[in-house]
């Protein structure tokens, strides 16, 4: 069974920057809602290479705009139909945990795990070493929120899943 790719989009996929670096900026479709998104097409090529080795899930706020995530997918050369968490209008961090966690742990179970996501509390470590030394491999990736998922975050992904894979 393959591992997990947990992800968030906004400060992972789609950076808080005004004009980050390597992105180009992409106008939402349609009138549904104004606005844009930051694609890079190394996110574009990485997921590509990363996702036939994972079983990929949203898990950010945009679960309410289900059309958005279809159309960010598609932007992104995914599949239209990811599943995503549930994690309602996400609320940060609460008593060292992200807000996150309930719905994520719930989700993903007993399987491997890679989560990213730009923000996680203290504690959140610790229960991913816990998963980790319980036989349970998982690896959170924090990236900056304002430059989005970068090359060492991407690398660290890969070696993580070659780990798995090789034992």
């Amino acid at each position: 069974m393959k591992p997990y790719l947990v992800m968030d989009v906004d400060g992972v996929i789609n950076p808080t920057a005004e004009e980050p670096r390597g992105y180009r900026r992409v106008a939402y479709p349609g009138s549904e809602q104004d606005g844009y998104v930051w694609v890079n097409d190394d996110h574009v090529r990485w997921l590509a290479e990363v996702l036939p080795r994972v079983e990929l899930v949203w898990a950010t706020s945009w679960s309410t705009e289900m059309w958005a995530l279809r159309w960010l997918a598609k932007e992104l050369g995914l599949p239209e139909d990811l599943p995503c968490i549930d994690v309602g209008k996400y609320g940060g961090v609460t008593f060292g945990r992200t807000a996150k966690i309930g719905p994520v742990e719930k989700y993903i179970g007993d399987r491997p795990t890679v989560w990213i996501d730009d923000v996680f509390g203290g504690k959140d470590w610790g229960w991913a070493l816990d998963r980790t030394e319980e036989g349970i491999p998982t690896l959170l990736i924090n990236p900056p929120s304002h430059l989005g998922l970068g090359f060492i975050d991407m690398g660290r992904v890969l070696a993580w899943l070659d780990e798995q894979e090789n034992g």
